[in-house]
């Protein structure tokens, strides 16, 4: 599978406060395709360049993955090796597979490629910052958490 250029962090949004406005900096990107369907494009360069942080306490090992989320993705990983059961091992598995709410912070504007690369995945895209940020709020595997992080 192929690995994401990204330089980002994953914030959980369990530990993250939503800040999403309704104000025109942040609306949606995405705008409608001919045939209706909304098409995901990477906003331009906002008028000032947002200052990014990475929240250190979230990520103490610096691998650019929310420490509780990889945990937890790790945790379920190390339960499905050791089981024998089937039907545990079916529900470990519907764990890793389902997706969980995430927010890509990037160091730089998003591109087109990154975009379709993370679709690719199987990823969804739920929100593309505008101005505030460069990122996208996300929904991904948690299986696929080092692949995004890459």
């Amino acid at each position: 599978m192929k690995r994401l250029p990204l330089v980002l962090l994953l914030v959980s949004l369990v530990w993250l406060p939503a800040c999403i406005s309704a104000n025109a900096d942040s609306a949606e990107s995405a705008s409608p395709a001919a045939d209706g369907a909304a098409l995901l494009v990477p906003p331009p360069e906002p008028a000032v360049t947002p200052e990014i942080n990475r929240p250190v306490e979230r990520d103490k090992d610096s691998n650019r993955i929310d420490d509780k989320l990889e945990a937890n993705a790790r945790a379920i990983n190390c339960a499905l090796a050791a089981e024998k059961e089937r039907a545990e091992r079916a529900r470990l598995q519907a764990q890793l597979d389902e997706p969980v709410r995430i927010e890509l912070v990037f160091s730089r504007q998003i591109t087109q490629s990154q975009i379709d690369d993370f679709l690719a995945l199987g990823g969804k895209i739920d929100h593309i910052y505008r101005a505030v940020s460069y990122g996208c709020f996300t929904h991904s595997r948690r299986d696929d958490l080092r692949r995004i992080s890459h």
